[in-house]
């Protein structure tokens, strides 16, 4: 007997909370039935889907922050290509995300990022990568109403999730990041100045992420398929993800923030802090030039839409 593949199902954005939620409990199901990455796996942990199978389970009386985060970042994972290793490690990890409280007055990040959702050099930089995606005009961009949400997990590789109009940040990467400052002995200013940048990345990442979804009116939303690529004015490096496409009109290239950190003496901060201040404080349209600033770009960029993740180098696994 043939076997066809059950229809994508819309996550409509437009509807009411708990509808999106009921509604993408489902959608994964379909999405990991549909995704060959996830389908050539025949043994899994048992634990790992235990869990995974727990939130499927749960009923809208027990939907709250910390259940929306989960279920969005399990959309986003459905349609990723992973090893069978990451899929376990997400489904064993997944009862360990919850929505936290973050004194951030030592970096400001609330307020860098209203001046980010206000910035004109980063919305256009939003703005071209879906109208490259896409084929479709975009206007009218309100990121003011897009939400900063921080969020906890047992996956420290995991910086963000792109939400409904909310960009949940992993604080347990970003505490991660900033001890390895500490371990490589940062001063303060210059600490500070790498945690704006690392934030200000992981936004742009995102942002694109929630605004497509939400322009399309559909949380299961992807970046086109390969088989859409010669349709598009993109070179074979770009085409990885939205968000690594916004990343590379700020920074020219995607940058590995975990491994520039470990380079402390090698890295030009002079030119780093001219380039935040010419981006974020005086919005001049700047191109970030990397060897100048003698960061290290990504060797490891995976295919994962809505989700911001850094792999160890040389690998492709996020345990």
């Amino acid at each position: 007997m043939s076997q066809t593949n059950p229809k994508k199902i819309v996550i409509n954005t437009s509807e009411d909370l708990e509808s999106i939620l009921k509604t993408a409990q489902e959608a994964i199901i379909v999405n990991l039935y549909a995704n060959p990455d996830f389908n050539g796996f025949h043994v899994f942990d048992i634990l790992a889907v235990k869990k995974f199978v727990e939130i499927l389970k749960i009923k809208p009386k027990e939907f709250n922050e910390d259940f929306e985060l989960k279920i969005t970042y399990l959309v986003h994972l459905s349609k990723c290509m992973l090893r069978i290793i990451d899929f376990e490690t997400s489904f064993g990890n997944i009862d360990s995300f919850r929505v936290a409280r973050y004194n951030d007055s030592d970096f400001n990040l609330r307020d860098l990022f209203s001046k980010i959702k206000q910035n004109k050099i980063i919305l256009k930089a939003i703005t071209s990568t879906i109208e490259d995606l896409t084929e479709y005009s975009i206007e009218d961009v309100d990121l003011n109403r897009i939400q900063l949400v921080f969020f906890e997990s047992n996956i420290f590789r995991l910086n963000g999730v792109a939400g409904i109009s909310k960009v949940f940040m992993s604080l347990s990467s970003f505490e991660n990041f900033l001890q390895k400052m500490v371990s490589n002995k940062f001063n303060q200013e210059n600490k500070k100045l790498m945690a704006r940048l690392y934030f200000i990345r992981l936004i742009v990442h995102e942002l694109v992420h929630v605004v497509n979804r939400d322009r399309k009116k559909d949380l299961n939303t992807s970046s086109p398929k390969m088989s859409d690529f010669h349709s598009l004015k993109l070179k074979d490096e770009e085409f990885k993800d939205a968000g690594i496409i916004a990343e590379k009109k700020i920074f020219s290239q995607r940058i590995d923030f975990f491994e520039s950190i470990n380079q402390y003496h090698a890295l030009n901060f002079q030119y780093i802090a001219s380039f935040y201040d010419d981006l974020i404080e005086k919005e001049m349209d700047v191109k970030f030039d990397v060897l100048k600033s003698r960061m290290i770009p990504s060797s490891t960029v995976p295919c994962m839409m809505g989700i911001d993740m850094d792999f160890e180098k040389n690998s492709f696994t996020f345990e």
